[in-house]
């Protein structure tokens, strides 16, 4: 299933694309656009230091989305957010996701689960569009309305259409977009990718109808000419919407008082991982591929949180529907904001940074596969064993090789990047120090 495009090939669709870029962008700009002035957008394969992707205060043009579906560079890619100003969507998104390494299994169980929760779409009488995200495991299900709903319905109406996905054989619960009922005025609120060029594999969206995938010309066309859902279904009733909202916040809350901060946090994350003295877990505040968030705790209870991506810790606590209050044991009652942002804070001189620098090491290291240190070592004309030995890391999200750098205590404190091309950046935040192989660092 998994899907290898040969040069030729990817020159021949981004030819295809580009093409019809200005018919893809009209159709974008008139049904799928929620908010004008913000969108998200994607950073170059070679300067993804500070994550993968950020948010960007600027207007939504129609130049804009062209420039997308015409992308060469990763850089021009972007997504749009799933809320108005006005707390209404014009569109449902059901992401399948699938992280890590290729797993032929992993990607027959979302595809069929994908092709069921289309089918189930369908019957309100309404193609919904069915997209092969990544060619390897991803997929994604749009639901474009013929004029925006109120995002509290949509936002429940999606989570009623996923609730049974145990019971599709997934390994997770998909995410749903939007991924929150309503956002106050000083909320942007997540945002999806727009179909075409995938941000990180040589990969481009690929349509299916049920029966079979179509791509090139016959996937945009399919995009183009997609059934809008008549948004009077969701307003008038006509189906049952399951008010999850509610019973999500009483799962997730019902016994948070008698947990720790920590515990807190961790129960209402996704993706959670154990990483050195911390976790790791996939961030609610953007639409995370990879364990993104970090996730540790001081000397006095008190939640470390960091994304590599997104830059605004308050937005990140919102997402998981908590309040800074809820990242402290004694959870102090008042809090000016200036002590929430200092409290939030991550500085270069804070426990976090370390921590921060192990989970994102920890966390590629763990994904490594035998084949990539194979590559590597033929680059560098150097033994697998020696690469294994300095626990080099391939981060797939990024498209680079982690070097971790220790201090004298061998704790990591810097992450040297390494790019295909032979270039070289160091994670932000961190500090130069010695390559120190594997058998030195064990006590």
């Amino acid at each position: 299933m998994h899907t290898n495009y040969t040069p030729s090939t990817l020159n021949l669709e981004h030819q295809t694309w580009s093409e019809s870029s200005g018919r893809l962008a009209k159709f974008v700009c008139k049904n799928m656009v929620n908010r004008t002035d913000a969108y998200g957008r994607y950073r170059s394969l070679d300067d993804r230091e500070n994550g993968s992707a950020r948010t960007v205060r600027n207007d939504v043009t129609e130049e804009l989305v062209k420039q997308h579906f015409c992308a060469t560079d990763r850089s021009d890619l972007i997504g749009l957010h799933t809320t108005s100003p006005n707390n209404t969507c014009r569109w449902l998104a059901i992401d399948i996701d699938h992280h890590g390494d290729a797993d032929s299994g992993i990607e027959s169980l979302n595809e069929k689960a994908a092709l069921e929760l289309f089918e189930m779409l369908a019957e309100f009488g309404s193609e919904p569009l069915l997209l092969k995200s990544n060619g390897r495991g991803g997929y994604h299900i749009w639901v474009i309305f013929d004029e925006p709903v109120a995002a509290e319905l949509v936002y429940r109406f999606g989570n009623s259409i996923v609730e049974h996905w145990q019971e599709l054989g997934l390994k997770e619960r998909p995410e749903v977009f939007p991924k929150q009922p309503t956002l106050t005025d000083d909320q942007l609120g997540n945002w999806v990718r727009l179909p075409g060029l995938h941000h990180t594999y040589d990969f481009y969206t690929e349509v299916g109808d049920g029966e079979s995938w179509s791509s090139g010309q016959q996937a945009i066309d399919r995009i183009c000419s997609t059934e809008l859902f008549p948004a009077e279904l969701i307003a008038s009733g006509e189906f049952d919407v399951v008010p999850v909202a509610d019973e999500v916040e009483s799962a997730a809350t019902a016994d948070d008082e008698s947990k720790s901060p920590i515990e807190r946090v961790l129960s209402r994350l996704k993706g959670v991982l154990r990483s050195g003295a911390g976790y790791v877990a996939l961030c609610p505040n953007h639409h995370d591929t990879e364990q993104s968030l970090s996730i540790g705790e001081d000397e006095d209870g008190k939640v470390l949180i960091n994304c590599f991506v997104c830059p605004e810790r308050e937005e990140i606590v919102k997402a998981i529907g908590l309040e800074w209050k809820d990242l402290f044991a004694d959870k102090p009652n008042g809090m000016d904001r200036e002590l929430r942002h200092r409290h939030a804070r991550v500085g270069n001189n804070d426990k976090s940074s370390q921590l921060n620098l192990e989970a994102l090491h920890q966390s590629a290291l763990a994904k490594t596969t035998t084949k990539k240190f194979e590559e590597l070592a033929y680059t560098l004309g150097v033994s697998v064993k020696s690469l294994q030995e300095l626990e080099v890391a391939w981060s797939e999200p990024d498209g680079c090789w982690l070097f971790p750098e220790r201090d004298h205590q061998k704790r990591i404190i810097g992450l040297l990047r390494r790019f295909p091309d032979g270039k070289k950046r160091n994670v932000s935040g961190g500090k130069r120090g010695l390559y120190i192989p594997k058998r030195l660092t064990k006590n």
